[in-house]
């Protein structure tokens, strides 16, 4: 698949299993991701690619004046140019959720999978984590989906 198209069919398999992206939790959107990653693995040594990983971050951050706890489930692709500067797209999936004394005592951080034999360990990271425990089932202020290049 390229990525050029990902967002799109991020969206599609979504919907086709009868859900719609604003109201997913974050256990959900993780679940999607997840499979979505397994079904249409890039394997950079066929595709060209460098690299096809997953990037899960969580943490509070700060925008438009109000700070936010936002857990993130992303999909990013690194591509070698002929310029030789590589080319990152990234297809992000973000939680949003009000700031209060528990997100506050989470700390920033993120994990990355370099690829699909290290997805289970990925999955039993995530599975551990405060943060996921925290709001894995919990209703998000926002869901969002953005496909950016770098």
């Amino acid at each position: 698949m390229k990525p050029e198209v990902l967002k799109r069919e991020f969206e599609i398999l979504i919907i086709d299993s009868g859900e719609q992206l604003k109201e997913l939790s974050l256990h959900q959107g993780i679940k999607y991701m997840f499979k979505f990653y397994v079904e249409n693995y890039a394997d950079p040594r066929v595709n060209g690619l460098l690299t096809d990983m997953l990037l899960y971050q969580w943490g509070t951050v700060s925008s438009d004046g109000s700070d936010h706890f936002d857990m993130r489930i992303a999909r990013q692709f690194t591509r070698q140019c002929l310029s030789s500067n590589s080319t990152i797209t990234q297809l992000s999936c973000v939680f949003r959720y009000e700031p209060s004394p528990e997100t506050k005592a989470f700390n920033k951080g993120y994990r990355w999978c370099n690829g699909l034999a290290h997805l289970h360990e990925f999955e039993k990271f995530i599975d551990g984590n405060d943060a996921n425990k925290n709001f894995k089932s919990a209703k998000p202020i926002s869901v969002g989906l953005s496909y950016i290049n770098f």
